[in-house]
């Protein structure tokens, strides 16, 4: 596993180095088949995950268990390996929902900026989610519920690996900021 970085706090450190005591077997087995993905199992993701249950630790270690069951599917796991593979290749900055499975099929019911072209001025992931855009009927309609399932997962999937790269190479932890408007976006935001 990786060193934890500087700009973790002392807690944050502590709560990482628990959770590879704690759940050594998992992270040593996931770590020899090469399945020890940082976006989930880095110092940094791990310190996130803290982070989202305000410092609970006892909340914090069953999400973990759970984020672990949950990658225990073959299929997820498949999921998890084909979406990275995806980001990984992607040649330019410009991120979006094009390198997901479904996109095509998804894309005129969920018409979202999963990750905009520039970031935030503190240099976090934006989001934009016109509702306009948003057709849950033609989702509920249309779609094959597996698809759109597959699809949303990906986006999980993929937010995480982005904020873990963006973590790490701006040294802090990096946010996702949602921005939901109700009307669609024909200008590009100023930053």
């Amino acid at each position: 596993m990786d060193v934890c970085p500087d700009f973790l706090t002392e807690e944050e450190k502590k709560f990482v180095e628990s959770i590879r005591q704690k759940f050594s077997n998992e992270l040593t087995s996931r770590e020899t088949e090469g399945k020890a993905y940082p976006c989930f199992f880095g110092s940094v993701a791990l310190a996130r995950i803290l982070a989202a249950v305000e410092g609970n630790v006892e909340k914090a270690e069953e999400w973990f268990e759970t984020l672990l069951q949950t990658l225990s599917d073959q299929s997820t796991e498949i999921l998890v390996q084909d979406v990275l593979n995806r980001f990984g290749a992607l040649s330019s900055e410009r991120i979006d929902g094009s390198i997901l499975p479904h996109y095509d099929t998804v894309k005129d019911f969920f018409n979202v900026d999963l990750c905009a072209s520039k970031l935030s001025p503190d240099g976090d992931v934006i989001m934009y989610m016109p509702l306009v855009d948003l057709d849950r009927d033609g989702i509920l309609e249309h779609l094959d519920w597996d698809h759109w399932v597959t699809f949303s997962r990906a986006c999980t999937v993929l937010h995480c690996a982005i904020l873990d790269k963006i973590s790490r190479e701006s040294s802090r932890m990096a946010r996702l900021t949602l921005i939901v408007t109700r009307l669609a976006l024909e200008v590009q935001p100023p930053f």
